[in-house]
């Protein structure tokens, strides 16, 4: 035997003793990787060993404002202290939003939750503030819906670019139900947290005793000309406490919207207007009191709201938005009646995919009554801008 067939035979060998190894090793199962679900639209994948899809979308914001307005006034309005308000700031915030879709007999099984994060300075410019946290989270099948979300009662066919106004904004727990009648048509009945407001003339103007949730009923339209709801809520007000032994009354807000696509003009031109009433629901129009104590009973005060939104796309990447509200609330208290205003207008340009720039500017002029200047109010106006930065994912 010479070296060349020792060395043939000794790899023949090897070759053979590693393949009967080889057979004698378990076998890997199979991997169950993340799928595409194109069921529910863009963005969703199977959750592994489920028949459950889910989306992760958000964005983080970033903005830089001028003599923008802080809370702690009525309603959000400028008044004689603004010049104590922090007049620049930087504002960032992070939205992260989870929803999960599942096909049962009993029509889509809907999981949603938000999670936000948000930094501002201080009104004395000096301090960071935070909110940070879930603020929005419910479940629906088919038609039911519970959890923390829209108020069924809200208009939003203004609710346009950074300035643009919505009646009733603001979510709520809630449970209700959505019933689909074609043709673009929702009919909306639910109940609500009482969306309260302060009770003015009685010490701590606050509501006490059992408290009932608002009924809130809608009726919605979408179609390719455009969208349109009308809105409505019933809000229970009670009082139990030292100034009264106990009161009660019943108030009510109408609120209603439509918004024309103008793609006649230009792809993504569009027109809104809305309006909002409420008598003893301010927590639905923006008024301040619920009600007045006038010593032996409630007084029901009363608000009116308006808006309006224009936006042109000038092209497929930039469009501007003109803006405008109004919003008038009687208090039965003459010193707290006021009259506000504000005019707006932005620009919003995407250089590239999932990049939004929006630069604005609005005014807003609050006018107090007669009653309510000779009571130290002064009427007030206040200019503010903002130019924004935001990735959406």
């Amino acid at each position: 035997m010479n070296i060349k067939s020792l060395i043939l035979g000794s790899a023949a060998a090897l070759v053979a003793g590693g393949a009967a190894q080889a057979a004698d090793l378990p076998v890997a199962e199979p991997v169950d990787y993340v799928k595409v679900c194109n069921a529910y639209g863009a963005g969703y994948h199977f959750i592994p060993g489920t028949d459950t899809c889910l989306k992760v979308s958000g964005y983080v914001r970033a903005e830089f404002r001028f003599n923008e307005r802080k809370g702690g006034h009525t309603n959000n309005l400028p008044d004689n202290n603004d010049r104590a308000d922090n007049k620049t700031n930087i504002y960032a915030k992070a939205s992260l939003e989870f929803t999960a879709k599942e096909e049962t007999e009993l029509g889509t099984l809907v999981a949603y939750m938000r999670l936000e994060g948000a930094t501002d300075t201080g009104t004395s410019g000096s301090n960071l503030t935070a909110n940070d946290g879930f603020n929005k989270y419910y479940l629906s099948i088919g038609g039911l819906y519970a959890g923390l979300t829209d108020s069924a009662a809200n208009i939003t066919s203004t609710d346009v670019g950074m300035y643009g106004s919505t009646i009733g904004d603001h979510d709520t727990g809630a449970i209700g139900y959505n019933m689909d009648l074609g043709n673009g048509v929702t009919a909306t009945l639910a109940l609500e947290n009482s969306q309260r407001a302060a009770i003015a003339g009685l010490a701590g103007a606050t509501y006490a005793g059992q408290t009932l949730p608002d009924v809130v009923a809608a009726l919605s339209v979408a179609q390719g000309w455009g969208s349109a709801k009308i809105g409505g809520a019933i809000h229970t007000i009670n009082y139990d406490g030292v100034a009264v032994s106990q009161d009660n009354d019943i108030g009510y807000y109408v609120g209603a919207g439509v918004s024309f696509n103008l793609d006649m003009l230009s792809a993504g031109s569009s027109i809104g207007f809305s309006a909002g009433y409420g008598k003893g629901a301010m927590g639905f129009v923006g008024g301040t009191n619920d009600a007045t104590w006038n010593g032996t009973d409630f007084k029901l005060n009363s608000a009116y709201k308006l808006g309006v939104a224009l936006k042109y796309a000038w092209a497929s990447n930039f469009n501007t938005v003109l803006t405008g509200s109004y919003l008038s609330y009687n208090d039965n208290a003459s010193t707290a009646d006021y009259k506000s205003w504000d005019a707006g207008f932005m620009a919003e340009y995407l250089p590239v995919n999932n990049l939004i720039v929006r630069a604005g500017v609005k005014y807003s002029k609050t006018n107090w009554s007669s009653a309510a200047n000779a009571a130290g109010r002064q009427d007030v106006g206040t200019w503010e801008g903002k130019l924004r930065l935001q990735r959406n994912f």
